[in-house]
C-alpha cells in the first residue's frame, strides 16, 4: 500500500511537473516575435531565421540600417527563455579592454589567477570586471556616462560584455516587443557611446605619439598609457 501511495506521488507530481512547463513554454512562445508580423513589430529589423532546436524555439533578428549591426536571438523552451543582443562596432577597437559583469567573469578571472582594472568608483568595480592593457586608457574610456549607462540596465541583464568587437547582453527571459523596444535602445546607447568613447582615446594616444617622435618605439606604448600604469597583474 505504501509503495502504491508512492507511486501515484510520484506520478501526480511528474503530472503537475509536464503541465507547469508546458503552459510556461506556450506563455514564452507567445512572446517571441511571429515572422509574419515581426517587420510590424520590429520594423528596422529582419527576420535572419526562426527554427526550433533540440526543442527550443529560436528567432533571429538582424538590422544593419548603420554602420553597427545589431543581432537579436530569443529562444524559449518553456524552462530556459532568453534573450541575446550583440551589437558589433563598425569597425575592430584597439583599446585592449574587456569588460563583464562581475558573476559572469568571475570564475575565469580565478581561473586565470588574474587581477583586474579598477577604475576607482567603488559602485561599478563591485558589478564589472575590467580586464585592460591599460589602466589609463580603461579610465579614460569608460566615462562617468558610460559607467552610469551600465549600471542603469545592471539588474536587468545576467550577462553583459564588452570587447573589442561588440557589446552582448543576455536577459533571461523572451522579450516581447514591448519589452525588447524598451531595452534595446539603451543597450545601443552604450554601445554607440563607448565605441565613439574609444575611438576618441585612440586619437589622443596616436596623435600624442606622432608629436614624440623621439620617444623609441618599445618605449612609446607605456609613456601614453597604450600599457599604463598597471598592466594585467598575475597573483603570486
Amino acid at each position: 500500500m505504501d509503495l502504491l501511495l508512492l507511486v501515484l506521488s510520484v506520478l501526480a507530481i511528474t503530472f503537475v511537473m509536464l503541465v507547469t512547463r508546458v503552459l510556461a513554454f506556450a506563455e514564452a512562445r507567445h512572446a517571441i516575435p511571429d515572422p509574419d508580423v515581426s517587420l510590424e513589430q520590429h520594423p528596422g529589423f529582419h527576420v535572419l531565421a526562426e527554427r526550433n532546436i533540440y526543442g527550443m524555439r529560436l528567432t533571429e533578428l538582424v538590422d544593419r540600417a548603420d554602420a553597427f549591426s545589431d543581432f537579436v536571438e530569443i529562444g524559449c523552451d518553456g524552462a530556459h527563455n532568453f534573450t541575446r543582443v550583440t551589437i558589433s562596432f563598425p569597425t575592430q577597437l584597439k583599446s585592449g579592454i574587456h569588460l563583464a559583469l562581475e558573476a559572469e567573469e568571475g570564475f575565469f578571472k580565478r581561473l586565470m589567477n588574474m587581477k583586474e582594472t579598477r577604475v576607482g568608483h567603488d559602485h561599478f568595480d563591485s558589478e564589472f570586471i575590467v580586464l585592460a592593457a591599460s589602466q589609463s586608457r580603461a579610465e579614460k574610456t569608460l566615462t562617468d556616462e558610460i559607467r552610469s549607462a551600465m549600471l542603469e540596465i545592471r539588474d536587468e541583464v545576467d550577462e553583459l560584455r564588452v570587447t573589442d568587437e561588440s557589446v552582448f547582453a543576455r536577459i533571461p527571459k523572451a522579450m516581447s516587443s514591448e519589452e525588447l523596444d524598451r531595452l534595446l535602445p539603451r543597450i545601443q546607447a552604450i554601445a554607440h557611446a563607448y565605441y565613439e568613447r574609444a575611438k576618441k582615446v585612440e586619437e589622443e594616444v596616436r596623435d600624442e605619439a606622432e608629436r614624440n617622435p623621439e620617444i623609441p618605439n618599445p618605449q612609446r606604448e607605456g609613456a601614453f598609457g597604450i600599457t599604463g600604469r598597471y598592466t594585467w597583474q598575475y597573483k603570486k
